[in-house]
């Protein structure tokens, strides 16, 4: 046998020997070295040159000079290594879900509750990283007042930076004093002030700067443990006086609500173990002023060189407000990114588009076809709705035209059952020959009279006139017919030209549109500047808008005893008499058993 074979076949069997089982099918990638290093087992018996493939939670995938591959338990691996190699895989964790979630993060304020279910499914998908969790369970507490469900996911995420924190003693130390502060504004909601008093103690001895909700909810909980309907055991406001007492304050803090503050800030650790930590910005593209922030998104399509075509209600702002538009390429992130440089919009209001000019754009332009479709078409709509897990993806959905309207009504003209949600505004619908029939602007307010119809188009014949007011020589219709044979091949032709149309907007416009609808004071805003927003339901009825009626009823009821027949003695022909317990409407609470909160509006402060 061939020596060096022989050396090959040792190395792989000293391999095996503390790896104890063979190669599995963990999906999880970390990518290490492209070297190979030296790798040992816990015992010191076997050393061997490998590099690692991937790693999951448990376990390390390496491969030898000679391209074996096998797979071994950390458990097995020489402790320093295998606590390098571990920590490596938490900052993939920590980086994958990170980036997963600040598309969700920043649409906190559009529509916290379905951010906060979809932040929860990737705080379960990644086990061992803490951010997602930090912003569900808040999130869940101030957005809908589900305390318990956000304590619960709040402990979670301390948890697992206290178990990071055994292979980096500084991790994650900002989203600790996070997570510490939120658990305590929902501990107070919960009723469990010492153990709220406690959290907040600890982070004010943390050492350095207290962040400033924290300095504020620790002040504030002492204070208001005289006025609101939790008890604050005396030991524990010792304690926490102390605590902030020692620590740095901070002047804004006496300009803030009479509420509990949540605190939304985070560290993120870079790839390199070891580093200090550095926050991370959520808006990378420099075409968009650092002064805005995102506003929501629809979908639009190529028609010519630089031509997106889509929805007026996407492209222009309301309200007064100046929207930053951008155009992004791609089936799913990361997607290219192009600044749109014009806006042309119709006179007609009715006519629901607007035609975008993008410098540098070049995607195949799709055609109109020659004619509306006809009731019962089969069509598929394209554009990007909101509500995937995983960020903004592409998706095709199948549909039939249910009606249609006469051309250049201000009705809408096509109404289909083919779903379109938010974000698919300004998407093509399709026929099986690759034909824009249509374009997706809204769901139909309308589905009694139309049966199935949920979904509205504008009519192509309408589209294809208005565009051709604006550019006469552009190429808008089919000319000849594709012979597809199926959607697949129709979404592959017709897929590159549909692209994302991000809308941003004054940071200033956003918060003060929040501030009208949820009446907030002036206050407020410098707090939500600072990534602070305070709880807004009511301690007083936690949260319901009523509390128990204070006259002491019984769900609704006086109770009162009377004298009642309760039988008939045939002996001596007189009746038998016994007491009976009957509950006449309350007066005070006008026999409901609650009467309204007195120091909130249903619920909110």
């Amino acid at each position: 046998m061939n020596p060096c074979s022989i050396r090959h076949r040792i190395l792989a069997i000293v391999i095996l020997a503390f790896a104890g089982t063979t190669l599995g099918q963990e999906s999880v990638l970390q990518e290490w070295s492209e070297q190979f290093t030296e790798w040992k087992d816990r015992s010191g018996q076997f050393t061997v040159q490998a590099r690692l493939l991937k790693q999951d939670k448990d376990t390390v995938t390496l491969e030898s000079p000679t391209k074996e591959v096998v797979q071994v338990a950390k458990a097995k691996l020489d402790v320093a290594k295998a606590k390098k190699v571990h920590l490596a895989w938490l900052r993939s964790q920590d980086i994958k879900q990170l980036e997963l979630s600040l598309p969700h993060i920043a649409r906190i304020s559009e529509t916290p509750e379905a951010v906060a279910e979809l932040l929860l499914v990737l705080h379960r998908e990644y086990s061992t990283a803490p951010y997602a969790g930090l912003f569900a369970g808040t999130i869940f507490s101030w957005a809908s007042n589900e305390s318990l469900k956000g304590k619960i996911i709040l402990e979670q995420v301390i948890k697992r930076i206290e178990s990071q924190r055994n292979f980096d003693v500084d991790a994650h130390g900002e989203t600790l004093n996070a997570a510490r502060n939120n658990l305590a504004v929902l501990q107070i909601k919960l009723g469990n002030s010492a153990s709220a008093a406690a959290l907040l103690t600890d982070v004010c001895n943390e050492g350095g700067e207290t962040p400033l909700a924290t300095y504020h909810n620790a002040t504030y909980l002492c204070e208001a443990g005289r006025k609101l309907p939790f008890t604050l055991p005396a030991a524990n406001i010792g304690s926490l006086l102390r605590a902030v007492g020692s620590s740095q304050g901070h002047k804004d803090a006496r300009g803030l609500e009479d509420k509990f503050a949540y605190w939304f800030d985070f560290t993120v650790p870079i790839h390199s173990p070891g580093k200090k930590e550095k926050p991370v910005e959520l808006n990378h593209d420099p075409s968009i002023p650092s002064n805005h922030v995102y506003y929501g998104h629809g979908s639009g399509f190529c028609i010519g060189p630089g031509l997106i075509l889509t929805n007026r209600h996407v492209a222009k702002g309301e309200d007064g407000s100046k929207l930053q538009l951008r155009v992004m390429t791609g089936e799913k992130p990361p997607f290219q990114s192009f600044p749109v440089s014009e806006v042309v919009l119709p006179q007609n209001r009715d006519l629901d588009l607007a035609l975008l000019h993008v410098e540098g754009l070049n995607l195949p332009p799709l055609r109109f076809a020659d004619k509306a479709p006809k009731q019962g078409a089969a069509i598929r709509i394209l554009g990007f709705p909101i509500g995937g897990t995983y960020g903004f993806a592409k998706f095709m959905t199948n549909g039939t035209i249910n009606a249609t309207a006469a051309v250049g009504s201000s009705l809408p003209s096509l109404i289909t059952d083919g779903q379109i949600d938010a974000g698919n505004s300004g998407g093509p619908a399709v026929d099986l020959f690759g034909s824009v029939v249509g374009i997706a602007f809204a769901e139909s307010v309308v589905k009694e009279e139309y049966g199935r119809g949920r979904g509205l188009l504008v009519n192509p014949e309408d589209a294809v006139q208005w565009i051709r007011e604006k550019h006469p020589s552009l190429p808008l219709i089919q000319a000849s017919e594709p012979t597809f044979q199926d959607w697949e091949a129709v979404y592959a032709e017709t897929s590159p030209s549909v692209v994302l149309i991000e809308r941003y907007v004054d940071r200033d416009f956003v918060i003060d549109k929040r501030t009208q609808q949820t009446n907030a004071s002036p206050r407020d805003l410098n707090a939500a500047q600072l990534g602070m927003f305070f709880d807004p339901w009511c301690l007083f009825c936690s949260g319901k808008g009523f509390s128990t009626c204070v006259r002491g009823c019984t769900n609704g009821g006086i109770r009162r005893v009377i004298r009642v027949q309760v039988g008939f003695n045939r002996v001596n022909n007189t009746p038998i008499y016994g007491s009976k317990t009957v509950y006449d409407p309350c007066p005070t609470c006008s026999g409901s058993g609650k009467q309204r909160c007195k120091h909130c509006e249903n619920g909110r402060w």
